[in-house]
C-alpha cells in the first residue's frame, strides 16, 4: 500500500490527499486478527484484570503444555475410575494407548474455543444426545439440518432428470429410454412428497424400495449417438444422487438412530467432562506461568468488547471507543472466519455501511480449526441491504 501511494505521489507530487494518506498509512490497523487482538489487549488488559506482564507463548511451549494437561486429566479420571470414565474409554481408546483419548479432548478443545463461549457450546454440544423420542427427534435442529441438506440432493435429483427428459425427447434423442425415465421421475414424485411432509422413515423405504428400470436397447438409426451417450450418463449421475441421498441421509429408521444416541449419551458426556476440565486446568496452568496464546488472545479481547448478560450481548465503552475510531472494517478470507472472530468483527463494525468482507466459500480450508463457513454464505442475511 505504501509503494502503490508513493507511485501515485511520483505522477503527482502536489496531491494534498495522497500526501495526507502517505502520513497515515503508518498509523493504519493493518493486520492479522491475532495481531489486532493484541493491541486490544495491550490498551484494555485492566478493564479484564489482566496482568500487564504476559508474554505470548510459542506454539511448540503451546503444544507440549496441553499434552501435558491432557495426560494430567486422564490420569486423574483412571485414578477415580467411574463407570462412566470405563465407558468413555471402551468407546474410544484402541489398544494400550490413551492417545486416541488425548486427541479427542485437545479436538473437542479446539472447536469450543473456536466459539464466543466455549462451556455454552459444550453445554450445547451434549443437548442432541438427550434426545428420547421421536417427537424430539423429528423436530431437532440437527434434522432440521439434514433435511436441508439432502434438499440439495434431492434438487440436484431434479435437474438432472429434467435434463435427461429434454434430451430424451429433443429430435434426435433417444425416445426409447421415456419409460424408464418415466419410473425414475414417478419416483422423485413420491420422494419430494415424502420431502414435503419430512416423512423421514417413509424417504428410507422408498429409498430401500427403489430400483430403477434398465433403459432400453431399443436400435434406432435417427437416434443421435452424442444424445444417447448424454441422457445416459445424466441418468447415471441422478441414480447415483439417489443412491447418495440413501447412503448419506436415510441409512436406518428413527428407532435405530433413537438406539445410536441413547449408546452414545454417556461416552459423549464424559467427553464433554473432560474437555470443561482440560479447560479449567490447561487456564490455570497458564495464568501460573502468566502465559497467553493466540486463543486467548481472541477471548480477552472479547471479553474487553462484550459483557453477556442474561442472554443478551452488551457492547462495552471500549467497544463504542473502537467503533468510533475506525470508518471501516475490511476482512480478508473472510470464509475460514469462526464464530469467535465474527463476533469480534461484527461489534467493531457496528453495521454493514462499514463492513467490507472478501471471501471464496469454496475455498474454506480451515473448518477443522473452528471456522464457519455459515459466515460468509448468511452474510447478506445478517447484514441486510449488503452488497
Amino acid at each position: 500500500l505504501t509503494e502503490a501511494v508513493e507511485n501515485y505521489l511520483e505522477q503527482d507530487p502536489e496531491n494534498e490527499h495522497l500526501q495526507r494518506q502517505q502520513t497515515l498509512i503508518h498509523n493504519a490497523q493493518i493486520t492479522t486478527i491475532d495481531g489486532f487482538c493484541s493491541y486490544v489487549i495491550r490498551n484494555y488488559f485492566h478493564t479484564i484484570d489482566l496482568d500487564p506482564g504476559f508474554r505470548t507463548a510459542n506454539e511448540g511451549e503451546i503444544k507440549l503444555l496441553k499434552q501435558d494437561v491432557a495426560k494430567e486429566v486422564l490420569e486423574s479420571s483412571y485414578q477415580e475410575r467411574t463407570e462412566s470414565f470405563d465407558r468413555f474409554v471402551e468407546s474410544f481408546a484402541t489398544g494400550k494407548s490413551d492417545e486416541v483419548l488425548t486427541e479427542l479432548i485437545l479436538r473437542m478443545y479446539e472447536f469450543a474455543m473456536s466459539n464466543p463461549w466455549p462451556l455454552e457450546w459444550l453445554d450445547s454440544c451434549t443437548k442432541a444426545y438427550e434426545i428420547r423420542t421421536k417427537e424430539e427427534l423429528v423436530s431437532c435442529i440437527w434434522m432440521k439440518k439434514l433435511w436441508e441438506d439432502a434438499g440439495h440432493l434431492l434438487d440436484q435429483i431434479t435437474y438432472l432428470q429434467e435434463r435427461c427428459k429434454e434430451v430424451i425427447y429433443s429430435p434426435g434423442g433417444p425416445y426409447m429410454y421415456g419409460e424408464a425415465l418415466e419410473q425414475d421421475l414417478l419416483f422423485r414424485r413420491d420422494l419430494e412428497e415424502a420431502f414435503a411432509t419430512q416423512d423421514f422413515d417413509g424417504c428410507r423405504v422408498l429409498l430401500d424400495s427403489w430400483k430403477p428400470k434398465a433403459l432400453s436397447r431399443k436400435k434406432d438409426d435417427s437416434v443421435q449417438e452424442d444424445k444417447r451417450e448424454l441422457a445416459k450418463n445424466l441418468r447415471d449421475q441422478a441414480k447415483d444422487a439417489v443412491k447418495k441421498l440413501r447412503e448419506n441421509y436415510f441409512y436406518e429408521t428413527t428407532e435405530e438412530v433413537l438406539e445410536e444416541l441413547e449408546l452414545c449419551r454417556e461416552p459423549v458426556q464424559e467427553l464433554i467432562r473432560l474437555t470443561r476440565q482440560f479447560i479449567e486446568t490447561f487456564s490455570e496452568k497458564k495464568r501460573q506461568k502468566n502465559i497467553v496464546d493466540f486463543t486467548d488472545m481472541e477471548h480477552f479481547a472479547l471479553e474487553i468488547l462484550v459483557k453477556k448478560e442474561d442472554g443478551e450481548i452488551r457492547y462495552t465503552q471500549a467497544a463504542d471507543e473502537f467503533s468510533d475510531r475506525f470508518e471501516e472494517i475490511l476482512i480478508d478470507e473472510y470464509q475460514d472466519t469462526n464464530n469467535l472472530q465474527y463476533l469480534l468483527a461484527s461489534t467493531l463494525a457496528g453495521g454493514y455501511e462499514n463492513f467490507c468482507v472478501v471471501g471464496d466459500d469454496a475455498q474454506s480450508i480451515y473448518r477443522f480449526r473452528g471456522a464457519n463457513i455459515e459466515n460468509i454464505l448468511n452474510f447478506e442475511k445478517q447484514y441486510t441491504g449488503a452488497r
